[in-house]
């Protein structure tokens, strides 16, 4: 079989609706995260709260941190 490409975790930022008909929350993730990883070869995947990180981790051969906002 040939090589398949490297998979890239990267964990999605929630953000909470006030709105009641919205569902509540939403995971999200800035597109630019996972054009990079597809960009340079990677097949990236969207980390949520409730991945089970013990039991996906061997499948992952590396996680992508994102940065939030400047801290001055």
């Amino acid at each position: 079989t040939g090589v398949s490409r490297p998979v890239i975790g990267i964990p999605g930022d929630i953000e909470r609706s006030t709105n009641p008909n919205s569902g509540g929350a939403k995971i999200q993730l800035n597109i630019n995260y996972a054009e990079a990883v597809a960009e340079a070869g990677g097949n990236p995947i969207v980390l949520t709260p409730h991945t089970d990180f013990a039991e996906i981790a061997p499948l992952l051969h590396g996680v992508l941190i994102p940065g939030g906002a400047d801290i001055d």
